[in-house]
């Protein structure tokens, strides 16, 4: 997934959700996670199509939006 990333810049649904949650449960902040994933999709998007498509389910997945569920990582 990470070289699909470094190499597309982009990355399907269900990959952002397995990385991302992998990610979090490495320990990484979620200012750290915004700010990884979006250095690598505005390289083929504007910062503002990011914030829109994007930011909400990362902060979704710490729970800081939506039910407010902590998620974790797959096993």
């Amino acid at each position: 997934i990470h070289g699909a990333l470094k190499s597309e810049h982009k990355i399907k649904h269900w990959s952002r959700l397995q990385f991302g949650l992998f990610l979090k449960g490495a320990g990484l902040s979620m200012e750290d996670h915004v700010a990884f994933l979006q250095a690598e999709f505005t390289k083929i998007m504007t910062h503002d199509q990011f914030s829109k498509e994007y930011a909400y389910n990362i902060r979704h997945r710490y729970g800081k939006e939506g039910k407010r569920t902590e998620y974790s990582p797959y096993g």
